[in-house]
Order: structure tokens, then C-alpha cells, then sequence
């Protein structure tokens, strides 16, 4: 019998070495070592990890702490996934890997948006107002909404805001923008400019802030102020809003 198992071994290229097991090596040089054959362009080497629809992954129920570090491929986004479920993360095609609770992305594709102003908007005198930035220059998981401003990320981490926006009246009144999280009060990150001190009538405020969002009910949108009324420009390079996730 051992005799045979060896011969099965041989003929499919595998070999094991004490506790070691290789494939087109007799000397793994690790618990399991692959060899490849890079001399024949023919022979398309690589190793593929089990192929799953997202619906198929989210069926499975035999994933535990026992199966962290299991590796598999999502090939399509069929299903739903459910919050605080071991598939929550899975919302892009690629590879994952389970954490004993949860799937996780290996290779992090870019998440986030800009978007710039395609109008002309007048802030009311002494009122915080939502700027809306209605045109998308991208927004890669369709997480912006331009209808409200709103930008509602549904995977949790840390992102960078940066936006801007180009005000402009006849006096010299101080004026801002703010980053403004799940519209609580005391916003995130403000910046505020005295329009005398750009040619007294017009001033670009520039605000920037790292925030943490829950991925499910938390969004981020800006909010414009100014003493006197004023009103916004429409120049793209100036009236912006862009957000990317940078680490969870």
C-alpha cells in the first residue's frame, strides 16, 4: 500500500518530504512548496484559490475560527449582504481572506468619489447651508449621492476628506466651509478665511480631515457660512469634494 501511494504521488508530480508536502519538487522546502514551469511558455503557472459567486459565499455556514486564513475568489457581487453577517466586507470581485469572523479583501481596491460644483449657488446671510457638489467626476462605489451632498460609505475605516469651494460677494465679511459628520453640530474640520484678505471680495476655503465612518448610517457632506450673503462659483478646480477610505 505504501508502495502504491507513492507511485500516486509520483504521477500526479507530488512529492512529500517528512511533513512537508510539494508539487513538481521532491524537496519542499516548506509545509507545501509549488514549483512552477517557467521554462515552458506554454504551462500558465499560478495556483487558483475556489471560485465563488458572492450569493454562494454568503450560503456558506462551516466558516469559523478554525477556517481563519481560508482563501477564496468572489466572482460576481449576486446577493445581499447583511451587516454584522461574516460577508458585511464582500463588495467588490477578487480575493478574500477569513479573519475567523469575517471576509476580508486581500488586494484593496480604491474606495471613494470627487466631485466638483455645476452651478452657481447663493448662501443665505448668517445660515449654514449643504453645498451640493452635483457633478461626479468619479465615484467608484456609488456611495456619493450629488442629490443631497451626502457622501455614505458602506465599508467601516477611516477616510480623507479634502474640499474646497470658491465664494465670492462685494464686501469683506469672514466666510467658511466645514466638513460636517452624520450632520452633528460640531463639525469635523473647519476652515475660515476673511474675504479682505484675498482682494477683498473673493476667497477660496480649503478644508481637510481624516474620519472615522461606521459603513452603514454615518456620511460626511459640506456645509458653506457666511456673515453676508454671498455666492459660490461654479469652477471645478476651486469647488470640489473628494473622500477615499485610507486604512480600517
Amino acid at each position: 500500500m505504501k508502495k502504491l501511494f507513492t507511485l500516486i504521488l509520483l504521477g500526479a508530480g507530488l512529492s512529500a518530504a517528512a511533513q512537508n508536502v510539494g508539487i513538481n519538487t521532491a524537496t519542499p522546502q516548506t509545509t507545501l512548496e509549488v514549483v512552477g514551469s517557467a521554462a515552458d511558455v506554454a504551462v500558465p503557472d499560478g495556483i487558483i484559490a475556489p471560485k465563488l459567486t458572492r450569493a454562494q459565499l454568503i450560503a456558506k455556514t462551516g466558516y469559523g475560527a478554525a477556517q481563519t486564513g481560508a482563501i477564496v475568489y468572489v466572482t460576481d457581487l449576486s446577493g445581499t449582504v447583511t451587516a454584522g453577517t461574516a460577508t458585511t466586507n464582500v463588495l467588490q470581485t477578487g480575493y478574500y481572506t477569513f479573519d475567523g469572523t469575517r471576509w476580508n479583501t486581500i488586494t484593496q481596491k480604491f474606495m471613494g468619489f470627487h466631485a466638483t460644483k455645476d452651478d452657481v449657488y447663493s448662501l443665505p446671510p448668517n445660515t449654514a447651508s449643504n453645498i451640493l457638489f452635483g457633478t461626479e467626476v468619479y465615484d467608484v462605489n456609488n456611495w456619493y449621492n450629488p442629490v443631497d451632498g451626502r457622501f455614505t460609505p458602506k465599508v467601516p475605516g477611516y477616510y480623507q476628506f479634502n474640499a474646497g469651494l470658491r465664494m465670492y460677494n462685494g464686501g469683506s465679511s469672514e466666510r467658511y466651509i466645514r466638513l460636517v459628520k452624520t450632520n452633528i453640530t460640531t463639525s469635523v474640520a473647519t476652515d475660515i478665511a476673511n474675504g479682505s484678505a484675498i482682494n477683498g471680495t473673493v476667497i477660496v476655503s480649503q478644508v481637510s480631515a481624516v474620519v472615522y465612518l461606521n459603513g452603514t448610517t454615518d456620511y460626511v457632506n459640506v456645509k458653506g457660512y457666511s456673515l453676508d450673503a454671498v455666492s459660490s462659483s461654479s469652477n471645478a478646480h476651486q469647488c470640489y469634494f473628494q473622500g477615499y477610505l485610507i486604512g480600517q
